[in-house]
């Protein structure tokens, strides 16, 4: 997401695709769009339909569905530094002293500041209600709230180090910022739960870049599950849960690693950056990550220049809607028997790169997940609940190493089937994680878990159970939930 104009020289746009776990294998293809100016950001919607890149001199180039790309009027010959595109009737871009907003149709500023400002992190809620964007300071660094709806804005809130991604849903943000803090947020950018962050890094790590998974976001006040960040421009950093973890990945010393993106899809990632070439000027490296290492493509070809940024995106997944006897109904995403996802940067002199993969050889585990009470409902103080968890696994895949995450409020955790857990308290909601060795076709995992009500009487006690199919965390298309909330009268 947010990108600083040190190496706006040097910059690229990538289409990349992969379709399985580890290092994908791609076909590349240069490409030309109708600008020369060098860009520093590029974003896309999720199934790659509507790409933005933005650059020096104003500059903004649309593509769509995997056209040429159009160069668009931006108002503005401030050099611009940052996208986040949410759909195609809604993006925000942010720049030197100056912040558009994209509305189907043409770019607005929503903000200017004539001076030496620069707005560089962006990101909009998926409910479309509430955009972010940052500022770029040499000691305080500020995230700002703009609500399309609104006529008066909020205020501004510093947050030390700039913001670099966030993730989660309206009213419930989780923003990093560069030192490695995790913030839980309204949309008022206001704590959800005190005035500490939800994970506070003791010593400053000095984040370059980040991504979640849009996946690795529970609900309420828990850090996110997982969350992948560049360090120093040469190292890869994971976050798993609880704390930031140096992969070790040996990135040679005459490389630079600027910006990552990834896909839900199978956990898959893609870093650029660059290095320099041979006769001067720069070179483009590019690295896949299958969730647990990272590794360099040494495929690319020849003139690709040094990158800044890449936007990854999936295609078209369908829904399965389970209800085969379940008291509840659980759905499911899926992708298409062919997926893959594509992944597309913007650099020098409007030069970039496309890419393409086959597609996967098995389905991936497709889970689907009903949580019900056993017996009465209580209505008071004290009684104890029991939950019924229901895991079934509708592909021929086993879902190997697969997690099942229950989390709660109003109620203490009392006995349970379910099996060994590893348990967070975070701001009085608690999470149990459970492993499971494997959820095969027609082998549905079967657990329930009691629980005391602490909650008093007219407030309400909590239940979330949520499944993924592999350790990683990373696959969107697998996790499912299922909830049941109860007031106390």
């Amino acid at each position: 997401m947010s990108h600083v104009q040190m190496y706006a020289t040097i910059v690229v746009c990538l289409i990349a695709t992969a379709v399985s776990a580890g290092p994908p294998p791609s076909q590349y293809e240069l490409i030309s769009s109708p600008t020369s100016e060098n860009f520093n950001g590029i974003s896309a919607t999720a199934d790659g339909s509507f790409v933005v890149a933005v650059g020096n001199n104003g500059a903004i180039v649309h593509f769509v569905d995997g056209d040429a790309g159009a160069l668009m009027p931006s108002g503005t010959t401030r050099d611009l530094f940052d996208v986040f595109v949410r759909a195609d009737d809604f993006a925000v871009v942010t720049g030197e002293e100056i912040v558009l907003l994209w509305d189907g149709s043409s770019w607005e500023a929503v903000q200017s500041s004539p001076g030496t400002q620069v707005y560089t992190g962006t990101w909009i809620s998926p409910e479309q209600d509430i955009v972010l964007y940052g500022t770029l300071g040499s000691q305080f660094s500020f995230v700002c709230p703009y609500d399309p709806n609104a006529t008066q804005q909020g205020f501004c809130r510093t947050f030390g180090r700039p913001m670099l991604t966030a993730c989660g849903v309206s009213g419930d943000i989780k923003l990093v910022n560069a030192d490695g803090d995790i913030f839980n947020v309204n949309n008022g950018l206001g704590d959800i739960n005190g005035f500490d962050p939800i994970h506070d890094e003791m010593t400053p790590l000095g984040l370059t870049a980040a991504w979640i998974p849009d996946n690795g976001c529970l609900p309420g006040p828990f850090p996110p599950l997982v969350a992948y960040a560049i360090r120093g421009g040469n190292q890869f950093w994971k976050f798993d849960g609880t704390q930031w973890v140096n992969m070790n990945i040996p990135v040679p010393g005459d490389q630079t690693i600027v910006w990552l993106d990834g896909t839900e899809a199978e956990g898959l990632a893609v870093a650029v950056g660059f290095k320099p070439a041979t006769g001067g000027g720069f070179d483009g490296v590019l690295w896949n990550s299958d969730g647990a290492t990272w590794v360099e493509e040494t495929n690319l070809p020849a003139g690709v220049p040094g990158m800044m940024d890449i936007a990854v995106s999936e295609q078209p997944y369908v829904e399965l809607v389970h209800a085969d006897g379940f008291e509840t109904v659980a759905a499911a995403k899926i992708p298409p028997p062919e997926a893959f996802f594509e992944a597309m940067g913007a650099g020098d002199e409007g030069d970039g790169l496309r890419s393409s993969s086959g597609s996967r050889d098995d389905p991936p585990p497709r889970l689907a997940i009903s949580k019900s009470i056993v017996g009465s409902t209580p209505t008071m103080t004290g009684q104890s609940v029991t939950y019924r968890i229901e895991i079934t696994n509708h592909s021929p895949t086993p879902a190997v190493d697969a997690r099942l995450y229950d989390q709660f409020g109003g109620i203490s955790f009392d006995s349970g089937t379910c099996g060994s857990s590893e348990v967070a308290t975070n701001f009085g909601n608690t999470r149990r994680v459970v492993m499971i060795p494997m959820i095969a076709f027609g082998s549905p995992f079967l657990c329930e878990m009691t629980f005391t009500v602490t909650a008093g009487s007219g407030q309400g006690f909590t239940n979330l159970a949520i499944a993924t199919p592999s350790p990683v965390y990373d696959d969107r298309f697998g996790r499912v939930s299922d909830s049941v909330n109860v007031i106390i009268p």
